[in-house]
């Protein structure tokens, strides 16, 4: 695999990852995770993170027959990307484990263990996601995924709701529910065109395990187009992430 879809890959996973913990928060207090609603679900998830501040993330997602495993921990202090800041350990198909950090817009990812050059013979690579002249910061830039609260509007397209009933995940006591959302609604809320309507199912399934106070204990997902089985721990303990030594990162150009 090439350095740059590595990076590019990098950059994908983490994302996805920092917007599973971000939310912004509403005047809704957290409901007990045993007695949630199709109607308070999203509002009620969303605060409970928004308030614990930070989570260890542990997980896998599987796609086209690869397999992506994650684990790191991740802080977030408000609504925006530049808010979260993460350090995660990936481990790629074909290329064994990468490094990688966010902190203020901007991701780090080690090379230096994949025998692949980087930027000016650096160790460590470094991309701002806030920055619209580069491809990956114009490409997720304009994806209004990556503003929390526009993610939570998307999971208030529940098709279908049910709770399953109280399970103990992880050793947690969580209340189980099973969760589809309506794509069709879910798309436009997330400012995405219409137009990739027709390549999703009609729905996407979601088992969500989540605490007493509504904090996700575990989420998973299977459909045609991807895997992705998470867990979550730790909630509220401190997270500390510094960027690498200036005299090792380099800049990624395409």
């Amino acid at each position: 695999m090439s350095l740059k879809k590595s990076v590019i890959g990098a950059v994908a996973v983490l994302s996805t990852v920092a917007l599973a913990g971000c939310g912004s928060a509403s005047d809704i207090s957290s409901s007990q995770g045993a007695s949630l609603t199709r109607q308070n679900f999203a509002s009620a998830v969303t605060t409970a993170t928004t308030r614990a501040g930070s989570v260890h993330i542990t997980g896998t997602i599987s796609a086209q027959g690869q397999k992506v495993a994650l684990s790191g921990d991740e802080s977030m202090s408000g609504a925006s990307i530049k808010d979260v800041a993460g350090a995660m350990n990936l481990t790629l198909p074909g290329m064994g484990a990468l490094q990688v950090r966010i902190l203020s817009g901007v991701i780090y990812i080690n090379v230096s263990k994949l025998g692949l050059p980087g930027a000016t013979g650096k160790p460590w690579m470094k991309v701002d996601l806030t920055d619209p002249s580069n491809p990956l910061g114009a490409v997720f830039g304009k994806i209004s995924v990556m503003n929390p609260s526009q993610m939570m509007s998307a999971f208030t397209s529940i098709a279908t709701f049910t709770k399953v009933g109280i399970e103990t995940v992880d050793g947690v006591q969580s209340t189980h529910y099973t969760v589809a959302l309506d794509t069709s609604k879910a798309i436009g809320m997330l400012g995405l065109p219409q137009s990739q309507s027709g390549s999703l199912p009609k729905t996407i399934d979601y088992d969500v395990w989540v605490d007493g106070i509504s904090r996700p204990v575990k989420i998973a997902a299977t459909n045609p187009m991807v895997t992705m089985e998470m867990h979550f721990s730790k909630w509220g303990e401190p997270v500390h992430v510094v960027a690498p030594p200036a005299s090792q990162v380099g800049e990624f150009s395409f």
